[in-house]
């Protein structure tokens, strides 16, 4: 948008298109999964197009992205929202190998603003440990 004030034009940004990045959980195990949802809101008087990239981190294996399309462990996804208009995306992924922690983050581009928005972090406890008693044998 342009502002006119004494005769010189000032070039304002107005964030029309806000993103979020939730996850279902924030404690799971070695195999579960986990369901994070990316939620893009118009806020703006005209319609927004959109870029999404979501690099999922290497412990995460992918189940399912409806609307997004998966290059190894990037998903990407664009469109365009009309004004007041909301797109979610639901990623499903196991959990497949163990960390301390998952930060999953997602790039959101649109027109000149780009934001990077972050899930809260999930913490992933080691899996029980089985314990397997055996005779003791005495001679």
């Amino acid at each position: 948008m342009y502002h006119f004030s004494d005769n010189s034009a000032d070039l304002r940004t107005t964030e029309l298109l806000t993103a979020t990045l939730a996850v279902n959980t924030q404690a799971a195990t070695v195999g579960e999964t986990l369901v994070y949802t990316l939620t893009l809101v118009n806020k703006g008087a005209e319609p927004a197009a959109f870029d999404v990239t979501d690099t999922l981190p290497d412990n995460l294996v992918l189940v399912d992205a409806p609307g997004m399309t998966a290059s190894g462990q990037s998903l990407t996804a664009s469109g365009t929202l009309n004004s007041g208009a909301q797109q979610q995306f639901a990623i499903t992924v196991r959990i497949h190998a163990y960390h301390f922690t998952v930060e999953n983050r997602a790039i959101v581009r649109s027109g000149a603003q780009t934001q990077t928005v972050s899930a809260p972090v999930v913490r992933i406890a080691s899996a029980a440990a089985s314990v397997h008693y055996l005779p003791l044998i005495m001679r």
